[in-house]
């Protein structure tokens, strides 16, 4: 487009000078560039004419790591053969621009496979699929698009923690599977929505009349061990790039921790306040899993809530038997204060310290990581480009290194 205001520029100053001075060449010169406007304008226009695309998109689900496949028909429908023609497709994926261009003899069909890797959870419009033509000039870039929309949900990425540990006492039973117990206890702990294949009999008549939605009790049996996830999504202690950030590398590490404790029969509740309020109770069934993922990938960190007021306003929602994970980019002092106050949960209380640092951010974490284990509470710290799985390995820890020398060293 630069080059077409730098025509028309000329144009305008030759017209003036013909004007001025009443020299043709000027005006020859007039002629000569509105005559190049014209040829490039109607080449960029009349080499989309006669072209169609349809495209075969891989939609539904997919996950951050996977490539997604286009399949793409490009048509020449016309006598005439068209002529260094860009096709482009999966457009509106992040850090992503899939094309082509290619040549097209008269009404030939051509197909072209578009794959492009993904790179960044979240929800997505695939297509539509788009032509363009520009003219020998570099003038004009005319496009064209064809319909044909799909959206495909990419849930975050999930990384094997096999060494992580919450709390000093899973330590001492490293590899340990812990099981769920299936008997339904007599005493109700919790309240949760209905979720396919639960009986009749737990359904909670009152929450449901209240509510106007199935709602079904939730058995101490059933929350023993559970976790909960607390994710911080507020949005002035983010920082990164676009793909690259303290956020994504914080769904990360939450998706791979929920995944890990449903393995070992944990209930795992998720928690966060980001542009919404996020809070999903302990559960084990496979549709909370999915509507675990789907969650996580749509949450945006645009939280005006601190994370200790998080923890603050939701305090209520943990028990005596709660184990909780807290995952952050942020080092004010107030959450630091929150935590430090906790003493019957040290026991049972995680934290893995995403260091803002490392991804452009101006403090470090390792002011808040020394807190932390000065008042016992496991500490995890997570560095841009650092593998999560050695991240977050127990015996990269420095607060119970010394505890867990002899151990250790008998592996």
């Amino acid at each position: 487009m630069r080059r077409l205001y730098v025509v028309l520029l000329l144009i305008g100053m030759a017209l003036l000078s013909g004007v001025a001075s009443g020299f043709a060449v000027f005006y020859f010169l007039v002629y000569t560039l509105i005559g190049v406007l014209l040829v490039g304008f109607l080449w960029s226009a009349i080499n989309l004419v006669g072209v169609h695309l349809s495209a075969k998109r891989a939609s539904g689900l997919a996950k951050v790591g996977e490539f997604l496949e286009a399949e793409l028909y490009i048509q020449n429908r016309s006598p005439l053969p068209k002529v260094l023609l860009e096709v482009r497709d999966l457009a509106d994926l992040p850090g992503q621009v899939t094309g082509t261009v290619l040549n097209l003899r008269p009404f030939q069909t051509v197909r072209w496979l578009a794959r492009a890797p993904l790179k960044k959870r979240g929800v997505y419009k695939l297509g539509p699929a788009r032509a363009y033509s520009g003219d020998p000039f570099g003038l004009f870039r005319l496009s064209r698009a064809f319909p044909g929309v799909d959206e495909v949900t990419v849930y975050p990425a999930t990384v094997d923690l096999h060494d992580f540990q919450l709390s000093l006492s899973d330590m001492f039973h490293h590899g340990v599977r812990y099981q769920q117990s299936h008997e339904s206890a007599l005493s109700v702990s919790n309240i949760r929505d209905y979720n396919p294949g639960d009986g009749f009999q737990r359904i909670h008549w009152a929450s449901t009349a209240r509510t106007g939605r199935l709602m079904v009790k939730q058995f101490e049996s059933e929350m023993r061990n559970h976790v909960w996830v607390v994710l911080d999504m507020h949005q002035d202690v983010q920082t990164g790039g676009e793909i690259d950030n303290t956020e994504e590398c914080g769904i990360t590490i939450a998706a791979s921790l929920a995944e890990k404790f449903l393995s070992m029969d944990w209930p795992v509740g998720i928690m966060a306040h980001g542009d919404h309020r996020y809070l999903l109770t302990p559960q084990l069934s496979p549709v909370f899993h999915e509507e675990m993922l789907r969650v996580l990938a749509m949450a945006r960190a645009t939280g005006s809530k601190s994370l200790a007021e998080l923890l603050r306003q939701e305090w209520g929602f943990f028990t005596p038997t709660s184990r909780m994970v807290v995952i952050t980019p942020s080092t004010d002092s107030s959450w630091l204060q929150e935590l430090s106050g906790l003493t019957a949960y040290r026991s049972r209380l995680a934290v893995v310290l995403i260091d803002a640092h490392s991804f452009g951010g101006r403090r470090s974490s390792q002011e808040a990581q020394s807190v932390l284990q000065q008042d016992g509470i496991i500490t995890y710290v997570v560095r841009q480009g650092e593998p999560l799985s050695a991240a977050l390995d127990y015996r990269q820890t420095l607060a119970y290194r010394p505890l867990l020398a002899p151990i250790l060293e008998g592996r």
